[in-house]
């Protein structure tokens, strides 16, 4: 499936999906993606996962520069063997869990890197 999100507009086909205009990533929209596309590296790492497969590596570059410009994440392009992923450095951890503690759900604290 192909997302093109073109300022208000949502366009489908069938490949990819793709970023085309100016990102509008606020703090909640962030933590909603992250609710639902981010995942725990593993127990031992405080890096979190971005699951970005469906998406075309320029529009993964684009997204970790608003990452970093935005919320000041270190983040990088994690290559996996069903497609990309965005990492989220375990050097962002105070910083990611600041950002997401009181906007995600419940349910979802165990995708934080810092528990309370």
């Amino acid at each position: 499936m192909r997302l093109r999100i073109l300022k208000n507009n949502l366009e489908l086909s069938k490949s990819q999906k793709e970023i085309l205009v100016g990102l509008l990533l606020t703090p909640t929209a962030f933590a909603i993606w992250f609710m639902g596309d981010g995942s725990v590296k593993s127990r031992e790492c405080r890096g979190r996962i971005l699951n970005t497969q469906s998406f075309k590596r320029s529009d993964i570059e684009r997204l970790i520069f608003v990452l970093k410009g935005k919320f000041n994440l270190i983040s990088s392009i994690r290559t996996q063997k069903d497609g990309l992923q965005i990492y989220i450095s375990a050097k962002s951890a105070e910083v990611l869990n600041e950002l997401l503690k009181d906007k995600i759900l419940p349910y979802f604290y165990y995708k934080l890197p810092i528990k309370s």
